[in-house]
């Protein structure tokens, strides 16, 4: 296991707009976020030869910005060695009350004059705050089994069981039992476009539908199994025959023009 930490906090200041705090490093989620909006509650996921890199995001503070606009938070962690941590935080993205909670007990380590001291300044490791961070999520027992769902599936946050099973594929990826992305998200709101977010990251890929406009019913499989490609469907009969027909009236009229 690797020793978990917050890498970098990204947020903004009364008047200084949206950055960094700490070292963000390889910005992995460049990808996955093309298929998430990030000013919204999201987690992005990965589990891959590096590790283990979680991203959550739409964490609100009591901060405000010049206009009284409210500030947002999103925490960027790698390391897999505080699962109960890290699935604390996902499920406090998941859940209105719990993230409203979770964002009151960061206000009492991301303060203002910590914003103001560190927004921008990307070669200074966080440190200290980054082990406070971690521990104001304070769930250090959080364990949720692994689900033993298909390695690519896509729900929607309407099912019942969705928020257990999101979290199970999280904690499949925390012990390297699985390895790929989970992805739960306002963006997408289609079994079509968890598919098309599969194939774009090119690993296998768990999907989690937040949006009100979901479509899709229960866990639904992405992608095609293992060991099975896809074969041509034949042709039927008819259609078969056209073509033939067709290809021998094409040789017939390259004979007459030679």
């Amino acid at each position: 296991m690797s020793r978990a930490e917050v890498t970098a906090v990204i947020t903004r200041g009364r008047t200084r707009d949206y950055g960094y705090l700490g070292t963000p490093g390889d910005e992995w989620w460049v990808e996955p976020a093309r298929f998430t909006d990030l000013d919204q509650p999201a987690v992005l996921a990965l589990r891959d030869g590096t590790g283990f890199r979680a991203l959550v995001s739409g964490i609100p503070s009591a901060r405000r910005d010049s206009v009284g606009r409210t500030i947002r938070v999103t925490l960027v962690l790698a390391g897999d060695d505080r699962p109960g941590a890290v699935l604390a935080l996902a499920r406090a993205a998941l859940d209105d009350t719990a993230r409203a909670a979770l964002g009151a007990r960061l206000d009492g380590v991301i303060t203002e004059a910590l914003v103001d001291e560190w927004r921008g300044v990307v070669d200074r490791p966080l440190g200290p705050a980054a082990d406070a961070v971690l521990d104001a999520v304070d769930s250090p027992g959080e364990q949720v089994p692994g689900a033993g769902q298909p390695a690519s599936w896509v729900m929607s946050a309407d099912d019942p069981s969705s928020t257990g099973t999101f979290l199970a594929r999280l904690a499949d990826l925390l012990t390297g039992e699985a390895v790929g992305y989970a992805i739960a998200t306002n963006r997408l709101v289609s079994e079509a476009g968890a598919e098309r977010a599969r194939q774009a990251l090119g690993a296998d890929t768990a999907v989690l539908l937040l949006s009100d406009s979901a479509t899709v019913a229960g866990v639904r499989p992405l992608g095609k199994a293992p060991g099975t490609p896809r074969s041509p469907t034949p042709a039927p009969f008819p259609v078969r025959l056209l073509l033939g027909a067709g290809l021998a009236l094409v040789v017939l009229l390259a004979l007459l023009l030679l």
